[in-house]
């Protein structure tokens, strides 16, 4: 049973390593703004734009998703911003920090189906 396609957020911010990477973001190419960061750098400096949803690869080092939480807990003025973990499994060992985000957070991954993720999407924006 397909689960109905929640709205896509306006602004998605995705930091990835991998830019081959398609699944599963292209699902969120019909955000109004889509933001890739391939560096960890790249994010910190350019993630001042406070986005609607962030997708994190947790191909990244621990300290580095730490630090794009931190930045992202900065720009979570009024709200925290929901943040998905993305696992990609060509990566040999994916490290999710421990923390609930206040409950705006989930986890998907390259094979995840369109129904899961549309189900984690509803519940991090709720």
């Amino acid at each position: 049973m397909m689960t109905q396609m929640p709205p896509i957020p306006n602004h998605v911010a995705i930091v990835e390593t991998d830019r081959t990477l398609v699944s599963p973001y292209k699902l969120f190419m019909a955000a109004k703004k889509l933001s890739r960061y391939s560096d960890l750098q790249t994010a910190l400096k350019e993630l001042s734009d406070k986005p609607d949803l962030v997708l994190l690869s947790t191909s990244l080092p621990i300290q580095d998703q730490v630090r794009v939480l931190e930045r992202v807990k900065q720009l979570s003025t009024d709200h925290l911003i929901p943040v998905m973990f993305v696992i990609n499994f060509l990566t040999p060992i994916s490290v999710v920090p421990g923390t609930d985000w206040g409950r705006k957070i989930g986890v998907i991954h390259a094979l995840s189906s369109t129904d899961e993720i549309y189900a984690t999407l509803c519940r991090v924006l709720e």
